[in-house]
Parts: C-alpha cells; sequence; structure tokens
C-alpha cells in the first residue's frame, strides 16, 4: 500500500502537515493534516508556529529549517539536540517531559494565543539560526582543527 507522496523521488523531501482550517470555517481552529509537501519553504512561509513532538532526536534539522524560516519552535526539552536551538522566551519554548502531550499543548499555548509573541520570538528564530548556517559550522570545525593540530 503506498502512501502520499510514494511517488516522489527519494532526492526530494516530503514533509507530512497539518494546518488550521481555512477561512471558510471561521471558529473551527481543529488542524487538518494536509499531506506530503514538496515545497516545504512555501508551507513555511504561511505557517505562524512550529512544533517537533518528537521524543528523540540527533540535530533536529526540521527545527533549524523552521527557525531560518523565522517560525518560533516549541519541543521537547528532554529531546536530545532541541535544546541547542530553542532558547525558551527567546526564539521558542520548550516543553517539560519527553513525550507528555499536556506539557505541549501547556507550551505550545501561550503562542497559539499571542501573535505578538510569535512575532517576537520568530525574530529571534532568525538569529539562532544564523549560527548553523554551512559556513559558520565549517569556520567552527576549521577552528577545531587548528586547534587539535597546534596541540601535537
Amino acid at each position: 500500500m503506498s502512501h502520499p507522496g510514494s511517488d516522489v523521488h527519494p532526492r526530494n523531501v516530503t514533509l507530512l502537515l497539518a494546518r488550521n482550517h481555512d477561512d471558510s470555517c471561521p471558529g473551527d481552529t481543529r488542524p487538518i493534516v494536509i499531506g506530503a509537501a514538496l515545497d516545504v519553504s512555501a508551507e513555511y512561509r504561511t505557517a505562524d508556529l512550529f512544533c517537533l513532538p518528537s521524543r528523540w532526536e540527533g540535530f533536529p534539522n526540521a527545527i533549524a529549517e523552521a527557525m531560518a524560516h523565522g517560525l518560533p519552535a516549541v519541543a521537547f526539552r528532554q529531546c536530545a539536540g532541541v535544546d541547542e536551538l530553542i532558547v525558551p522566551g527567546r526564539n521558542g519554548q520548550l516543553a517539560d517531559g519527553n513525550g507528555d502531550a499536556d506539557a505541549l499543548a501547556a507550551a505550545l499555548r501561550p503562542l497559539m494565543e499571542d501573535a505578538d509573541a510569535r512575532e517576537r520570538l520568530g525574530m529571534e528564530a532568525r538569529k539562532i539560526a544564523e549560527a548553523f548556517r554551512p559556513e559558520a559550522v565549517f569556520d567552527r570545525w576549521e577552528r577545531l582543527f587548528r586547534d587539535l593540530a597546534s596541540q601535537t
């Protein structure tokens, strides 16, 4: 059985997304699943907030990507790598626990209700993402190797 997007070339990125209903359903704030998206940047540009409910990650690239698009992010504090990107109250929020849906909802709620806070945290999110640009990372690796080489 195939799933939406399964016919997509493997080099193309797909993402399962959810968003609120459109304006034709005023007052209906339930998320709907929209399926796979090939143009993830376009989806980020229409988003207000990013949530990564993962319990385990290496380095959460999806958070870095969303922040680079100016989205504040919410994730679990105990999910590895998340606290390297999200600074609570500065560019997003961290939920206590790891898998606690109520804690995640509590971290999301204030941002869902406050457009000004989302805007402010989103502007800061862009700044944090700058630290993870490939050029910045390459520079850090180069400094590390030079430091190590000078110690021998």
